[in-house]
């Protein structure tokens, strides 16, 4: 039995904060982005800082993936002894239902993240940009059902009171936070667009609509530190999870668990 999924949540929390810096650092030292809070994408859109944006990108949404299968067996395990016994309510059935979209909510916003990272604005906008939605606009669903199912699964082993109200309060911000990187970057490109051709990766404090822009890309740092805090909160509950592989040899009778 392998007790060592508790660094998931560990990964999630520290892996996409550092790559995003390691890329800001390069793109802002080959002189690509302007220095003060240039969007994440576009300290990952050229070369070298894509190669190693797109790889980091790639290695998270592997590691989100796994955590979210795990905690949806989690949940799911926690489940399994009341439906053996036929006690499973509507209830719970419910529950059973909310996490597995929560599952399908997860995995498709983690596609999402990877879209971002192999499609660059500067090659294919568009599927940047929908890659970016479903990271960000999934990503947050996600969560919120997380932290919704967190109050259902009340008695689940490593979950506490305090873990559960600062998800809420990690998903509120959140939201807020998304509303104003989507009103700012709106108003900004608006702005920016309509006073020449210049370009936005060196968006400079005399460009037209730079204070508004600044909002869009703080929020946007905001955003990832907040689903990074997040996803910190379920390393108490992921120590208590154990896994177990099966390993069935052919023409052999029986089946040999290794840890």
């Amino acid at each position: 039995m392998v007790n060592k999924v508790c660094i998931l949540p560990f990964l999630l929390a520290v892996f996409l904060p550092v790559s995003f810096l390691i890329t800001y650092a390069v793109a802002v030292k080959v002189g690509h982005v302007y220095a003060a809070f240039p969007y994440i994408s576009d300290t990952g859109s050229l070369p070298p800082e894509s190669c190693i944006f797109g790889q980091f990108v790639n290695i998270y949404a592997v590691i989100a993936a796994l955590f979210m299968f795990v905690r949806y067996s989690q949940i799911r395990e926690h489940y399994r002894p009341v439906e053996e016994l036929g006690g499973v309510t509507p209830s719970r059935r419910r529950k059973l239902l909310a996490n597995k979209v929560a599952l399908v909510i997860g995995l498709l916003g983690d596609l999402g993240a990877s879209m971002v990272g192999n499609f660059q604005d500067h090659a294919v906008i568009e599927a940047h940009v929908v890659g970016a939605f479903m990271a960000f606009g999934l990503g947050g669903i996600y969560a919120w059902m997380q932290s919704v199912i967190s109050y259902g699964v009340t008695s689940l082993n490593g979950t506490t009171k305090c873990c559960r109200h600062i998800r809420i309060v990690l998903c509120s911000t959140y939201t807020v936070l998304f509303i104003l990187m989507i009103t700012f970057t709106t108003i900004s490109m608006r702005l920016f667009k309509g006073k020449g051709n210049r370009n936005p990766k060196m968006w400079k404090p005399d460009d037209p609509g730079y204070d508004e822009h600044l909002v869009a890309t703080i929020t946007e740092w905001l955003m990832v530190v907040m689903l990074s805090l997040f996803f910190a909160t379920f390393y108490k509950e992921f120590k208590q999870v154990g896994v177990k592989a099966k390993v069935i040899q052919k023409n052999q009778v029986g089946v040999n668990e290794s840890v």
